[in-house]
């Protein structure tokens, strides 16, 4: 996120500074005055430094998003860093689990087929006597 809105300031500070520079042509083939003191006010005015100041309302946003679906964010960067999430590995039985921890689906990683995992998780919980253990029939 920071990396595109880095980008972002650059190309609008690009775009903004051709804009600048263009308009002192465009006055002198007007007949315009136009002052380099001006210009430059209006460079710095234009200048996107205040979309800097987004970041602090993109990370509040998150946090309120999370907040909303139940999950508590303890700093802005840990917002960010879950934002590059794609999966979410937990070796902790009941961290996510809401009483009902029963094998629903078998996920293989690639190079492995569906029925070498679940052999496998079989021959790994056989004996198991948990309601986990016990969910795992192939």
């Amino acid at each position: 996120n920071e990396i595109a809105l880095n980008i972002l300031l650059a190309s609008l500070t690009i775009v903004f500074l051709l804009a600048v520079v263009t308009l002192q042509p465009f006055a002198i083939y007007a007949g315009a005055k136009q002052s380099m003191i001006v210009l430059t006010a209006l460079l710095v005015c234009l200048i996107p430094t205040t979309i800097g100041a987004l970041l602090s309302a993109i990370g509040i946003a998150g946090m309120d998003r999370l907040v909303q679906r139940n999950v508590l964010a303890m700093s802005g960067r840990a917002v960010e860093a879950a934002g590059d999430v794609s999966t979410l590995l937990l070796d902790k039985t009941g961290t996510i689990t809401l009483g009902n921890r029963q094998a629903a689906e078998f996920v293989p990683v690639k190079g492995t087929t569906e029925a070498e995992l679940a052999d496998a998780a079989q021959l790994s919980s056989l004996a198991d006597e948990t309601p986990e253990g016990r969910s795992i029939v192939v």
